[in-house]
């Protein structure tokens, strides 16, 4: 905040603290006044763009499962039904997680997990290799879900 004020541009901010799950700080709006220009950001310089990707991930992988359930190829479509079933249920868990979260490392740990669950999602080498990244991400929920 201050480097921006130093650097002339105005910044909107709140007087107290900013409080939501698994978050507490500041949120504040920097503004150019010179070309209109502005950004919306909160403490530690993040904007949350990451929570924005990982959904956007989960939404592939999703689509991708439905994709493979419609196949018409027997064993790719119940891949592809239990794929998508356990992105839901990955998602859900990352949802509820992000509610509980106490800390930032509590919401930053479901964030990862969700994270590796998508990128492992979209893994499609062949049979076994989407055997071990579904089992691999269905450890790895468990483990950053709590």
């Amino acid at each position: 905040i201050v480097n921006a004020l130093n650097a002339g541009k105005m910044v909107i901010t709140h007087t107290d603290t900013v409080s939501v799950p698994g978050w507490s700080g500041a949120g504040y709006i920097v503004l150019d006044p010179k070309v209109g220009d502005g950004a919306y950001l909160i403490g530690g310089g993040m904007n949350g763009a990451i929570f924005f990707f990982v959904v956007a991930l989960t939404g592939v992988a999703m689509f991708l499962a439905l994709a493979m359930a419609f196949s018409g190829v027997f064993w790719v479509a119940l891949g592809g039904l239990f794929l998508f079933g356990f992105e839901i249920y990955s998602f859900t868990q990352f949802v509820l997680a992000g509610y509980a979260a106490k800390s930032d490392d509590d919401y930053n740990r479901a964030l990862a997990g969700q994270f590796l669950v998508g990128v492992l999602g979209l893994i499609k080498i062949d049979k076994i290799a989407k055997f071990i990244g579904i089992s691999f991400a269905f450890l790895i929920t468990l483990i950053m879900g709590k």
